[in-house]
């Protein structure tokens, strides 16, 4: 049987050892096959994550289930995640139905209410063996026009921090939601500040070069978030494969071939080959 492991004891490993965790949306089970097939042949761990419209549509019983079967038979060091969740009920959904960790998302809210809230899932979370991803400042996407709001202070994401008990931290690196053509700004700074005392999460790691990544985790990021590359090789198969299947097993295999290519290409450059428990 294989040990389950927590996000908690990846992420520790990961900043000790000096690599990052890559982390990777699913949609279906042909995308997490991908992820974990892909794990499983490059030695990698990883975190297999989605969101919470995606865990909504399948349900977190079934997702859990479909998701321990396959890391079984990977033996990989994996854990399931939701991403970018805003109601509580629904990670407390989640962690009850057996997932390892979740991105509590409070973003959305005053600062003094963000860390009630933050520190109330963290509880509950805890009593069910799972761990909470914080975030309180909000990470736009890339082409957003509506203005985004300075980027928290080192003093605040400490203070946030140690107030609600979080695991790790998404604090806005200068990164942005979305699929890079070109590499952004990045707050290494800090991002090394943050990680003497948390672990650091980076989101909107699509098309970040070899080079961007390779920074981040010299600076002491231990997850990094690819979630629309992904879906954007997603979608290509789909469309490539509309017109040419010859039987429907051929979508899924393709999926799991060309998506699998993409988590090959971020394992690497997030430094994590090799690094399986």
């Amino acid at each position: 049987m294989t040990a389950r492991h927590t996000l908690g004891s990846l992420l520790r490993r990961a900043r000790a050892e000096g690599y990052a965790v890559p982390a990777f949306n699913v949609v279906d089970e042909a995308t997490m096959a991908a992820v974990l097939d892909t794990a499983a042949s490059a030695g990698s761990p990883v975190v297999v994550q989605t969101s919470a419209r995606t865990a909504a549509f399948w349900g977190a019983a079934p997702l859990r289930a479909a998701f321990e079967a396959r890391r079984a038979a990977s033996g990989v060091a994996a854990v399931l995640h939701l991403d970018h969740c805003t109601d509580a009920d629904q990670v407390l959904d989640c962690v009850r139905a057996g997932w390892e960790s979740a991105l509590f998302d409070v973003s959305d809210r005053p600062f003094a209410e963000a860390v009630a809230d933050t520190r109330r899932v963290v509880a509950e979370a805890a009593g069910h063996g799972a761990e909470i991803e914080g975030e309180f400042e909000r990470i736009a996407r890339i082409g957003e026009t509506t203005p985004v709001v300075a980027a928290a202070s080192y003093d605040r994401s400490r203070e946030f921090v140690a107030a609600t008990g979080v695991l790790c931290l998404s604090p806005d690196l200068g990164t942005r939601h979305g699929h890079y053509d070109a590499d952004p700004p990045i707050r290494l700074d800090l991002a090394r500040r943050l990680a003497g005392t948390v672990p650091v999460v980076l989101h909107g790691g699509s098309g970040l070069s070899a080079a961007a990544l390779a920074a981040t985790v010299a600076a002491g990021v231990s997850k990094i978030n690819f979630s629309s590359a992904v879906k954007t090789e997603y979608l290509a198969t789909v469309r490539d494969l509309a017109g040419s299947a010859e039987e429907p097993l051929d979508l899924p295999r393709a999926l799991r071939a060309r998506v699998g290519a993409v988590c090959d290409t971020y394992i690497r450059r997030s430094g994590s080959r090799g690094r399986q428990t």
